[in-house]
């Protein structure tokens, strides 16, 4: 029985990689056919503490306007401190 579980698993486990394959191989190659000409770039944004929120994206947001050979794409951790802040990152980017 722990041998037909395990092989039900592992099944699964490969579908779900090609599944994903599938998906994210033409991003990959859409991104290494743009970055020869742009760099692109993907970070994270500390929202949870307030400070770290606040200074780190003002910074950015200040030297971003001197330099416009990137793109870049953030994604917050979990819990925002500041709602409106977040509002205001994101029409930013």
């Amino acid at each position: 029985m722990k041998k037909i579980i395990f092989l039900i698993r592992r099944y699964l486990f490969l579908t779900f990689k090609i599944i994903l394959s599938i998906f994210f191989i033409p991003i990959i190659v859409l991104i290494r056919l743009i970055s020869p000409f742009r760099v692109i770039r993907f970070g994270k944004i500390r929202s949870a503490e307030y400070g770290h929120f606040l200074g780190a994206t003002y910074v950015y947001l200040f030297l971003k306007k001197k330099n416009f050979k990137y793109i870049d794409f953030f994604y917050f951790n979990g819990f925002i401190s500041n709602n409106h802040w977040a509002k205001i990152l994101k029409k930013k980017n």
